[in-house]
């Protein structure tokens, strides 16, 4: 028996043919075909409101700033950004400023268990003073900022260092805010109001603890931990010997 033959449409041998001829042709001059590898993308700044579940690292203390190029030129602080994969340090530099305008530095705002950039800008200062003084002492920076007629806002930054920032702000309301960033990661905020209240949150490592301690006496302090919220409210009786102790786990 004979096998039947197979039949080959002219437009597959005359694709063949091209594919062969070619074949022959890289053999003959040398020349590899190579595939390109495909594209990526690297963002060199983060998108407004990106959030980071990274907490951002301390600023880099700067023992000497470079002196100013032009008359009322405006400081922005050194910072980091996030380029998609880590942070990158930004150095400082100066901006020419604006009649009217007081200049907002740029910086990490907590968001949920993240953290949203804020770029730089220029708002309006509505005739409010601008006072800045910075004062550097054994590698110690300290910076004081007056905002308002009479100092309505007094913002105090204190840089160590081994890393450690402290920002303690006063408003004329008569609360005091300060905030404690360590190199481990490590954030304290401390909220002292003018009625008495005093909050304390802790964040390290994921954990957050809150504590809030109101003039009646009552202390509330809320730990936030692998996903477990323990909450621990003690009231004082009104004879002032002993209190109710409260544990709420979930």
């Amino acid at each position: 028996m004979t096998s039947p033959r197979m039949k080959i449409s002219p437009k597959w041998s005359g694709l063949g043919a091209l594919a062969l001829s070619a074949c022959a042709a890289a053999l003959t001059t040398g020349c590899v075909v190579r595939t390109a590898p495909p594209r990526t993308t690297v963002v060199a700044t983060q998108p407004a409101g990106t959030v980071v579940y990274q907490a951002p690292p301390a600023p880099q203390v700067v023992a000497t700033r470079p002196a100013a190029p032009y008359a009322n030129a405006v400081w922005v602080e050194g910072h980091y950004v996030w380029n998609g994969a880590q942070y990158v340090w930004t150095p400082g530099y100066y901006v020419q400023s604006r009649p009217g305008y007081v200049y907002t530095q740029p910086r990490w705002v907590r968001r949920g268990r993240g953290y949203v950039y804020v770029d730089g800008g220029w708002n309006r200062g509505r005739g409010r003073a601008v006072r800045t003084t910075t004062v550097r002492r054994n590698g110690v920076v300290r910076t004081q900022t007056r905002r308002g007629r009479g100092g309505t806002v007094v913002r105090t930054q204190t840089r160590r260092p081994n890393g450690t920032v402290r920002t303690t702000t006063r408003r004329r309301n008569g609360a005091v805010r300060t905030q404690t960033r360590r190199p481990n990661g490590t954030v304290r905020t401390t909220t002292r109001r003018r009625n008495g209240t005093v909050r304390t949150t802790t964040r390290r490592n994921g954990n957050v603890r809150t504590t809030t301690q109101r003039r009646n006496g009552t202390v509330r302090t809320t730990t936030r931990r692998n996903g477990r919220t323990r909450t621990t409210t003690r009231r004082r009786n009104n004879n002032r010997q002993g209190g109710r102790v409260q544990v709420e786990v979930r």
